[in-house]
């Protein structure tokens, strides 16, 4: 094996041990990766791409809005006075999009996203957003496949302006 290739070599192994350690520790790198946990988008990391328009279907890194937190508080999921962490979810709508939500399932533009339920896994009341919505201007409506995900079927659409980022997925475990 020549040097340069060795060389390259050594570089990937100490990237992914650099990853490999944030996975561990949890570190947030804000400018260019994030890394998630959360079940409700696949785990692992996520590299920052440049934002340019928000598309449906972009990976997005987002703020919670203020109502947000009050039901993360209220659920217990925070604590008085705490800050919810930002979110990573996909864009389901945009502005002018619909969405539509029963006690039951959840549609996006007609299309099945996944079912609703009415509490969390310990057993806390959801502010399902029962009935049919149009997303307002500036706004989007974050989304995943796993219906207790904290998502839009229970937070409503979301200013665009929380967007922290638009990223990708660059090591994920499931």
């Amino acid at each position: 094996m020549d040097g340069k290739c060795l060389n390259l070599r050594r570089a990937y192994f100490a990237v992914f041990l650099l990853m490999a350690i944030a996975v561990l520790w949890n570190v947030q790198f804000p400018q260019f990766i994030f890394v998630n946990f959360s079940r409700s988008a696949p785990r692992g990391l996520y590299l920052r791409s440049p934002q340019g328009e928000i598309h449906v279907g972009d990976c997005v890194v987002y703020l919670p809005t203020e109502k947000a937190a009050d039901v993360m508080r209220g659920c217990g999921w925070l604590s008085e006075g705490e800050s919810p962490r930002p979110f990573l979810k996909f864009v389901g709508a945009l502005s002018g999009d619909w969405y539509s939500v029963s006690s039951k399932s959840f549609f996006v533009n007609g299309d099945y996203i996944g079912e609703a339920v009415s509490e969390d896994s310990e057993g806390h009341p959801l502010p399902l957003m029962l009935g049919t919505h149009v997303v307002p201007e500036g706004e989007f409506l974050p989304i995943t496949r796993s219906p207790r995900s904290f998502d839009g079927r229970y937070t409503g659409t979301v200013p665009l302006g929380r967007i922290v980022a638009k990223v990708i997925p660059i090591l994920v475990v499931d």
